[in-house]
């Protein structure tokens, strides 16, 4: 795959990153933090996916060896984005579970870790 093949494949990951943002609203927030008027969002890129902001980021991580031209330099985010996944996202789920309770559990569910259940 030439560089260019290489952007294109890369393409939708701005625009899925932007999608989950939007979707949020004055829910986002980059602290690990619950906010008063914070709502349970299961629509929008939601509905499909219960992490699309991480998925867009693991996306970009994996495809960043890819892109650069030092291949040891573009894998190292792939270690950091597992690490910031290991460590934010149970943390994450557990305030969610604590707020929304039985909700937030049909929720994951419905939509799974990586994707709508069929």
């Amino acid at each position: 795959m030439d560089e260019r093949g290489r952007a294109i494949a890369l393409a939708p990951t701005p625009l899925l990153f932007y999608r989950s943002h939007a979707d949020l609203g004055r829910n986002w927030s980059a602290s690990l933090e619950l906010q008063r008027d914070l709502t349970l969002v299961t629509g929008g890129v939601y509905a499909r996916w219960r992490h699309p902001m991480y998925i867009a980021i693991w996306l970009s991580a994996l495809t960043q060896p890819l892109l650069v031209h030092n291949l040891v330099a573009g894998a190292l985010v792939i270690p950091a984005m597992a690490a910031l996944w290991l460590l934010r996202v149970p943390q994450e789920q557990a305030m969610m579970r604590h707020r929304f309770g039985a909700d937030y559990d049909a929720y994951r569910e419905r939509v799974g870790r990586w994707g709508a259940r069929s």
